[in-house]
């Protein structure tokens, strides 16, 4: 493509046609390819993290609607 365009570069009824022609050999080669290659990255993080002490970057919110926010009162600007 020579630059964006706003429209899809192809109809989705497209994906599943060619999904249509995999069997499932080929998706379970697929899978473990991608489930090789994640473990392959964790493992390298892993090794990287080993050397590194834990580091707390501050309190986990679990309920965002409690969010804090940076807001100075009155807002009328």
């Amino acid at each position: 493509m020579s630059g964006y365009e706003d429209k899809p570069p192809f109809d989705s009824s497209l994906m599943v046609h060619f999904r249509k022609h995999l069997t499932p050999e080929t998706i379970h080669k697929v899978n473990e390819l991608v489930i090789a290659k994640g473990l392959e990255k964790a493992s390298k993080v892993k090794d990287d993290d080993k050397n590194d002490p834990p580091r707390n970057s501050g309190p986990m919110i679990v309920d965002v609607t409690c969010a804090p926010s940076n807001i100075k009162y009155p807002q009328d600007t």
